[in-house]
């Protein structure tokens, strides 16, 4: 098992280690990987290869179209996400989504609970906390990210992905 001697996340996979030790570097100190076509910026060459999507047509990508409904995306992951809404939500094909799922049908007492130093909120998720002490941080201070197409910008890199599927919409 190997383990962050900075926090207590642990992992069976020495890749998954290393790609998880980005998360304690400094933006100022790392290579950051950017968009020549709008001002995203990322730590992983897999996510700007995965923004890049974003600026080509429709017509100029092979679109991945789900079997069951209308829905099409540029990105297979996105499908395969998406597909998930046709089968028994009780079951998954997803290991990684299983563990943390767990935890909904747990009592805050049976799970270790991680709560944030600068308020009252505290989560079964520890993956929720971090995303969550982004609201004390100045935007000076972490990376925003930014829409390539309109004006929206967020600390969290997620939810600009969440705002792009609008756009992608229109195309």
């Amino acid at each position: 098992m190997y383990r962050c001697d900075k926090c207590g996340y642990k992992t069976k996979n020495q890749a998954y280690l290393n790609k998880h030790s980005i998360v304690h570097k400094n933006v100022a100190e790392m290579k950051m990987y950017e968009c020549c076509k709008c001002e995203f910026k990322t730590k992983h060459q897999i996510s700007l290869k995965k923004h890049s999507v974003l600026h080509k047509k429709a017509s100029d990508v092979s679109m991945y179209k789900c079997e069951n409904c209308e829905f099409k995306t540029k990105h297979k992951t996105y499908l395969k996400r998406h597909s998930l809404v046709h089968e028994n939500t009780s079951e998954t094909k997803h290991q990684t989504s299983l563990k943390p799922h767990s935890l909904v049908h747990k009592k805050a007492s049976e799970v270790t609970m991680h709560k944030c130093c600068k308020c009252e909120f505290k989560t079964k998720h520890k993956t929720y906390l971090k995303t969550h002490s982004l609201v004390h941080e100045k935007t000076s201070e972490v990376t925003m990210y930014k829409c390539c197409k309109c004006e929206f910008k967020t600390k969290h890199q997620s939810y600009v992905k969440k705002h792009a599927l609008r756009h992608m919409n229109n195309v």
